[in-house]
């Protein structure tokens, strides 16, 4: 048409090299930006600043999001897809509190290492038993059952007395006072004492109740 070459009028040029002015990657003459071709003939590609819409989900190219930084750790990765727990990027833009808030992010769905797949940091009492770390994590803050709520497995003399069991069942507690002595109320088998138990009771001066 004997009109200047330019951006946009939809002939791509081949006689400029990459990187001398007047180069077009691409020229589909259209003044839509969010395209294969930006409007200034560059290529689009993530990380451009301007979300593609001209692709579906499942096609080469296609971005949720592009906010144009270098940064993973925000609502954007550098991939283009959108934030999640479990992408293995931790996010540093939200406050404990806020919806999408990641305390630790490790990509896995393992639950017995430090990081939870809901992106919450391992502690004792979340249900899940860690590692190297933790005896049991029965996650239900009743401490007076097999697993006690500091995460070690009860047992007789550690102070807490089991209510979980029956009187004939192993690890039965009839009583638990945390200690060593075996010639008090309570013997170091966690069971009340009484007269032909075979242990003398000291702990009961002479003329009281149950004294032996």
């Amino acid at each position: 048409g004997c009109v200047i070459a330019a951006c946009g009028d939809g002939a791509l040029r081949t006689n400029v090299d990459a990187g001398v002015e007047g180069h077009e990657f691409c020229d589909d003459g259209n003044r839509a930006d969010d395209d294969a071709c930006r409007n200034d003939c560059t290529l689009a590609n993530c990380g451009d600043g301007v979300v593609r819409v001209d692709l579906q989900e499942a096609e080469p190219g296609y971005e949720a999001c592009d906010d144009g930084d270098a940064e993973n750790a925000n609502e954007c990765t550098n991939g283009c897809t959108v934030a999640r727990c479990g992408d293995g990027f931790l996010r540093v833009d939200l406050a404990e509190g806020d919806a999408g808030f990641e305390a630790c992010d490790d990509g896995n769905g393992d639950n017995t290492d430090n990081c939870l797949a809901t992106c919450e940091q391992a502690s004792c009492g979340d249900g899940f038993v860690h590692d190297g770390e933790e005896a049991c994590d029965d996650g239900d803050g009743n401490d007076r059952n097999a697993c006690r709520n500091n995460c070690e497995v009860a047992a007789c003399g550690d102070g807490v007395r089991r209510q979980d069991l029956g009187e004939l069942e192993a690890g039965y507690e009839a009583c638990d006072d945390g200690n060593q002595t075996n010639t008090d109320i309570c013997t170091n088998g966690c069971r009340v004492a009484r007269c032909g138990d075979s242990i003398t009771r000291t702990d009961i001066a002479q003329g009281q109740d149950g004294f032996e």
